[in-house]
């Protein structure tokens, strides 16, 4: 690993001291090959199309694709689960709604959160378009995945009221450079124009409904498809994209003082990053999958919702405010179940399970309004200090669940990290990825061709074009393939 110091000021006096140019080499370095990279990188696109494939019936996310069709290109990109071809910008903007509306893709979290196979949908688009084999898509993704997790590592977006898809704007931009073997040069301008066009006000679904969280990766991928064509056209990005008074440093991110250092993989350890990312089990915020799983423990031992005195959660600030019972006073229903803490602790005590995110009349039934009631989350600080420690092997979003029962007995459990984080030495390998495809792809396809797209994606980087350009999970009779 490289350690490279950024610093808002000075602009660096020579290219290779600014940090679009570090990036760009590392995507230009990225070796090709397979091993053990391109077999998890099979994994995480397996992952992404199974879930993909579970949203793409939702209101929004087809009327993203209705939007995308109004594109038909002949040589574009295949919409997941149709055989409809589109521009490979407006493949990305809906199969990456498609990904972005269940939100069980795999994440990585330390000074910022990520969701690296956000840029899935974009670099298959690119793949299927330019005629590429499944070794060039390969090395986009491990490109990708190493630049946003590095990002990721070094520089919080969020703290400074970003959107942390600020990140996958320049990883996006430097995987398509990747596949496509672009010129460093050439990779280098793709990430300034990607970084310029995707810094957006952060927002948190608090509040009016609104479709933001579906919407905003694949916005971002849409930019960064068309940031690489503009580079590829010889159209120069504003530069120094980070450093200097006018760069994301000193704009956004704090002042002229802004101050880090990021680690850049060398060639021989691209492919870390895929070691580190996890999905979500759960369908729903990353901040609340341990307390699932610890929801789910306690659950066990109390069947009967009806025994249950008063539930507290002790956790960090962030969760009590962000998904936990703070905003409550005075504030209308969430629109989505799943970023809300108590009514998904309140779900698993009355069901034994997690409603489904998008039930709107859940939280109105009298056995959920009577949990939600007596559910509380309360900050603690040492709970909060850990939520904001950098260090991915430290950092936690856990907290301790405190269950009162109608007799006066109590249960107490305290998590760290859920159950399938890497933390707890237990993560995800082929035969749960596979499981999981099978699973939200059943209700979408017949098992046999479930079974044959399971084969062909693990096996991705073999693929040759025009397996790459077909690569798709076909439809049953029945669902709408569009």
């Amino acid at each position: 690993m490289k350690k490279i110091p950024l610093r808002a000021m000075p602009p660096p006096a020579a290219r290779d001291g600014e940090l679009a140019w570090q990036l760009a080499c590392l995507a230009a370095d990225t070796p090709k090959g397979g091993g053990d990279a391109a077999r998890m990188a099979s994994w995480r696109v397996l992952d992404s199309y199974g879930v993909a494939i579970g949203g793409i019936a939702d209101k929004t996310v087809a009327t993203m694709r209705r939007q995308a069709l109004r594109r038909a290109d002949p040589s574009g990109a295949l919409l997941f689960g149709s055989t409809a071809r589109v521009a490979l910008e407006d493949a990305a903007w809906a199969n990456g709604a498609a990904l972005r509306l269940r939100d069980m893709h795999d994440m990585f979290v330390a000074a910022e959160y990520a969701h690296p196979s956000d840029a899935i949908p974009a670099l298959m688009a690119v793949a299927q378009s330019r005629g590429l084999d499944g070794a060039a898509l390969m090395r986009g993704i491990v490109a990708s995945y190493e630049i946003q997790i590095a990002l990721s590592k070094a520089i919080s977006l969020n703290r400074h009221g970003i959107e942390p898809i600020g990140h996958l704007a320049p990883s996006i931009a430097g995987g398509i450079g990747a596949m496509l073997d672009l010129p460093t040069e050439t990779i280098h301008v793709a990430i300034e124009h990607a970084v310029h066009l995707c810094v957006f006000a952060r927002r948190t679904p608090v509040g009016r409904k609104s479709d933001w969280r579906v919407v905003c990766a694949p916005m971002v991928a849409k930019r960064a498809v068309e940031a690489v064509t503009l580079a590829q056209d010889g159209l120069l990005a504003p530069s120094p994209a980070y450093e200097g008074p006018q760069g994301l440093f000193a704009r956004f991110l704090g002042g002229t003082d802004f101050a880090a250092e990021i680690e850049i993989p060398e060639a021989a350890d691209c492919g870390q990053a895929l070691r580190v990312s996890f999905p979500k089990v759960h369908e729903a915020q990353y901040q609340s999958q341990a307390m699932i799983d610890l929801a789910l423990r306690l659950r066990r031992a109390i069947p009967d919702w009806r025994d249950v005195a008063k539930i507290e959660i002790l956790t960090s600030q962030h969760i009590h405010r962000a998904t936990g019972t703070a905003w409550r006073v005075g504030a209308a229903p969430r629109p989505r179940l799943d970023h809300d803490l108590s009514l998904i602790v309140a779900s698993i005590f009355a069901t034994g399970g997690l409603a489904k995110p998008r039930d709107a009349d859940f939280a109105s039934r009298p056995e959920i309004v009577w949990l939600t009631d007596r559910i509380a989350t309360i900050a603690e600080d040492s709970w909060s200090a850990r939520s904001h420690l950098d260090d991915p092997a430290r950092q936690s979003f856990g907290g301790t669940m405190h269950v009162v029962r109608a007799d006066g007995s109590e249960h107490t459990e305290t998590i760290e990290w859920a159950d399938r984080h890497p933390n707890r030495g237990q993560p995800w390998g082929e035969r749960d990825y596979v499981a999981r495809f099978a699973d939200l792809a059943a209700p979408f396809a017949a098992s046999n061709d479930i079974e044959d797209f399971i084969e062909r994606c693990l096996r991705l980087a073999t693929l040759d074009a025009t397996a790459i350009w077909n690569f798709n999970l076909k439809a049953a009779p029945g669902p709408s393939a569009i």
